[in-house]
């Protein structure tokens, strides 16, 4: 068989390899089951990679990109929460803190950032509730409390919670965000913090209508996403990093990220998008190629530029609940 005879059969042989699996990465294929656009309510899509029954497609209506089909919640919480060796908490075997005082000062840039922005509509001596959905370690609630701020977290890792607990000693409610919603006052947090949480979730809207019931009027809502309308993910979604399956189900762009805020009662004042945590090499990579630049030359205009209209690898978004 040639080269170019086994380059047309290889994708048609892994196809098939798919069809015949039982499981979808460790989640059972009989656990899952075919999902739509939740935002626009239809299953108007172009599929974009294939991996027997499991697909990726886009809503031709909202840009959202997602996986179909998906795991149950039952599914889902055994792979975050077992030890199975294809589970969640075997990919990372340590769980420790490791906050850098590099680190420690992004953060303190992004919360005084965030600050700066709830301020504009409240007095500049207004105590602070701040409330971060996903905590995870807690290197932001640490940070948040150093701030003067009164922080809680929820994150439903255990291990994660332990550390949190023990290191940062703030409060945290180890469950899901719609399981703490109704041990938290409604309308009682300034600002609520989720970074790279939204993509875990089987039901984005649900949650960001929680966070709406316990944001004050006038609070603001802070999401960070995987951008799947970035150019890395344009380029080639299943390499790109933050693909994986079932850890990241959704893939929100700028547009349905703000239908999906407006849906539940918030108004969307800034969008962006910046590097963060993804590796930045395959981007560089990426751009010098498409832009024929020599390897040694400085991208920051580059990056500066493709930020503001959102296609880098990291989206933001400050949304406000109306009143205050």
């Amino acid at each position: 068989m040639n080269a170019y005879s086994s380059s047309i059969l290889k994708p048609i042989k892994n196809y098939l390899k798919g069809l015949l699996r039982t499981n979808f990465r460790g989640i059972p294929s009989s656990a899952c089951s075919p999902v739509q656009c939740f935002i626009c309510g239809v299953a108007d899509v172009q599929k974009i990679h294939a991996e027997g029954r499991l697909s990726v497609v886009q809503c031709r209506r909202c840009g959202l990109t997602y996986y179909t089909p998906q795991p149950s919640p039952e599914a889902l919480s055994h792979y975050y929460t077992s030890t199975d060796k294809s589970s969640y908490i075997a990919s990372r075997p340590e769980w420790k803190w490791q906050m850098t005082p590099e680190w420690e000062a992004q953060i303190q840039h992004e919360l005084a950032s965030l600050e700066t922005h709830w301020r504009l509509h409240h007095s500049p001596t207004a105590p602070i509730r701040f409330l971060e959905l996903g905590s995870a370690y807690g290197y932001v609630l640490y940070v948040a409390r150093q701030r003067g701020w009164d922080v809680t977290g929820i994150e439903p890792g255990t291990a994660q919670v332990e550390i949190t607990r023990k290191v940062v000693g703030t409060p945290v409610y180890n469950c899901t965000i719609t399981e703490a919603a109704p041990l938290l006052s409604p309308a009682s947090y300034d600002i609520i913090y989720m970074s790279h949480v939204l993509e875990h979730t089987l039901n984005p809207l649900e949650v960001i209508q929680t966070a709406y019931q316990l944001a004050r009027p006038g609070a603001i809502l802070v999401i960070y996403v995987p951008n799947g309308n970035g150019l890395q993910a344009r380029h080639s979604f299943i390499e790109w990093e933050w693909s994986g399956f079932p850890d990241h189900l959704y893939f929100f762009g700028p547009n349905s990220l703000q239908m999906m805020l407006t849906q539940a009662g918030f108004i969307p004042e800034r969008l962006w998008s910046c590097l963060g945590h993804s590796k930045h090499e395959p981007l560089f990579s990426l751009i010098r190629e498409r832009l024929h630049l020599h390897p040694e030359e400085a991208l920051d205009s580059i990056v500066d530029v493709l930020g503001q209209q959102c296609l880098l690898s990291d989206l933001r978004v400050i949304a406000r609940k109306p009143g205050g």
